[in-house]
């Protein structure tokens, strides 16, 4: 489902680019749209020291059933540099964090899938930015 190779490359494009979004059986990134988590309870933190390619191996294997049930499902990371507390009060600590999202191309969608998960933000593609919604 995910070679070696590929996973190195979606890692270093994680640390490079801040995150990646990638569609793992028709491999490909998109390029438009809202990416937002999808099943809340498969998300992973990973500390950044622990973070490389066999870290998304390992996500990408213990996830399998689902990336395979589902063709709406991608693969996300998210790379957060700093620190922070948001205005709901949500602590993210510095580290990658690993998801299984969907890409979506109503922003409406984005928001409610964000707040019926609980979820501090959705990715927007057309500006490459989080957009915080708690």
């Amino acid at each position: 489902m995910l070679s070696t190779d590929k996973a190195l490359e979606l890692a270093v494009a994680t640390l490079d680019n801040g995150g990646t979004t990638f569609h793992l059986t028709e491999r490909y990134h998109p390029s438009d749209g809202f990416a937002v988590a999808k099943y809340r309870e498969l998300g992973q933190f990973v500390e950044l020291k622990a973070f490389d390619e066999m870290t998304l191996l390992e996500y990408v294997k213990r996830n399998a059933d689902t990336f395979k049930a589902d063709p709406s499902t991608f693969l996300g990371t998210w790379y957060n540099k700093e620190a922070y507390t948001n205005d709901a009060g949500v602590f993210f600590d510095v580290g990658v964090y690993l998801d299984t999202v969907m890409v979506t191309f109503d922003e409406q969608t984005a928001l409610q899938q964000c707040e019926a998960l609980e979820e501090a933000s959705y990715f927007d593609f057309a500006t490459m930015e989080d957009v915080m919604v708690a």
